[in-house]
């Protein structure tokens, strides 16, 4: 059963993992500071605490948003993740991405809309990359073309 936004905020489980989400993006990737390395022994036992939850559900993942987080924490270069060569963030944040798109399922790499359904293809039988059949005013186009003109522009 696919549980609504309401009823996740009012399941401990729920507002744990996105607590940890909320922890993680705080200390690696604000705007307003650097990591701090005093913090990376805590990070790693909050990183351990992740790592053995076995109760992870596609409705936390999406909830919480972790999975993205850990996408910017893998993303980010060794030498703003401060004892990373002792720790591995990064590669252990890679890892559970790695274990939630398990979760997720072989679709799952592209879900646009959290209503569940792929994006990965353009309709039936057409496959991720592939040429659009009708394309955009009836021109063919990649499909990563045909996303990116539907995104709204938000420019100078």
């Amino acid at each position: 059963m696919i549980r609504n936004e309401e009823e996740l905020w009012e399941d401990p489980e729920a507002i744990k993992v996105r607590d940890w989400r909320h922890r993680l993006q705080k200390t690696f990737l604000s705007n307003k500071a650097e990591p701090k390395e005093q913090d990376m022994p805590g990070m790693d036992q909050l990183f351990a605490a992740i790592e053995s939850y076995d109760k992870m559900t596609i409705e936390y993942l999406r909830f919480s948003k972790i999975g993205k987080v850990m996408r910017h924490i893998v993303a980010l270069d060794a030498e703003r993740v401060p004892k990373d060569e002792e720790f591995r963030f990064r590669e252990r944040a890679k890892t559970l991405i790695d274990k939630w798109h398990q979760l997720l399922g072989p679709s799952s790499t592209n879900k646009a809309n959290g209503t569940g359904e792929a994006t990965a293809t353009n309709g039936p039988g057409t496959a991720m990359g592939e040429v659009k059949p009708n394309g955009v005013n009836g021109i063919k186009l990649p499909l990563f073309v045909y996303f990116r003109s539907t995104l709204p522009f938000y420019g100078p």
